[in-house]
């Protein structure tokens, strides 16, 4: 009887090793599909940024974008924060100060900064003033002197 209960008692833990293994390449192989999706939701994310212009409306937020994406906001939230390691607000307003200087650029001189930080999708001065500057180290006003200066050379 005592053999018995020894070899039934080593089955039963090499069971339970074998289970703990399975289980464990299981949640491996979720994550890495969970990586492959978030980096394939990621790709159409910037596809849709590039194309469709959301972060120009100043009233973006994560449920419109995640609506337009046709997926869920939690997962929205998670594709950016993993992908680009930054929050919602950091990726919009980094889209946003990338137009803003694409149209300075484009226009110079011609139109007062504030114009073009609304026409970029920001909806306030003060909003759109210390973004700009934690962003680029510069206030608006400094970067477009800057880039006056280099046209004049």
């Amino acid at each position: 009887m005592g053999t018995y209960w020894i070899g039934t008692q080593g089955y039963l833990h090499t069971q339970i090793l074998t289970i703990g293994f399975d289980e464990s390449r299981r949640k491996n192989a979720e994550q890495k599909t969970d990586r492959a999706q978030l980096s394939s939701l990621f790709e159409e994310l910037e596809r849709v940024m590039s194309q469709d212009k959301p972060y120009l409306d100043s009233d973006l937020s994560l449920t419109v974008l995640a609506n337009h994406l046709q997926i869920n906001q939690r997962l929205l939230s998670e594709v950016i924060n993993s992908q680009a390691e930054v929050s919602f607000y950091e990726y919009i307003t980094g889209y946003r100060i990338e137009a803003f200087k694409q149209c300075l650029l484009v226009s110079g001189d011609q139109l007062p900064l504030i114009n073009l930080a609304y026409d970029c999708g920001f909806g306030s001065k003060a909003n759109f003033n210390h973004a700009f500057k934690k962003n680029t180290g510069v206030t608006p006003s400094q970067y477009r002197k800057s880039l006056q200066n280099q046209r004049e050379r």
